[in-house]
């Protein structure tokens, strides 16, 4: 099973305003947080991706199954 993860941008704004810009990762088979967003493993191996915003990790069927948020300074 592989997981779907939507990153979001650091907008001052409501995740679901549709104005506010985010990344979709497709075929992730794991994932781990790190201090300043999430560490994605791919089937060709990891990746980081710096997180301004909420992060969320989402099952083949879209529910989300674990969410990270990052600190506010």
């Amino acid at each position: 099973m592989s997981l779907i993860v939507k990153i979001m941008s650091g907008q001052d704004m409501a995740d679901d305003d549709s104005r506010k810009s985010f990344t979709l990762h497709s075929g992730v088979l794991s994932f781990e947080t790190v201090e300043d967003g999430v560490l994605l493993i791919f089937s060709h191996g990891p990746e980081r991706f710096i997180a301004t915003g909420n992060v969320y990790i989402m099952n083949e069927s879209g529910k989300t199954v674990a969410s990270w948020s990052p600190t506010k300074p």
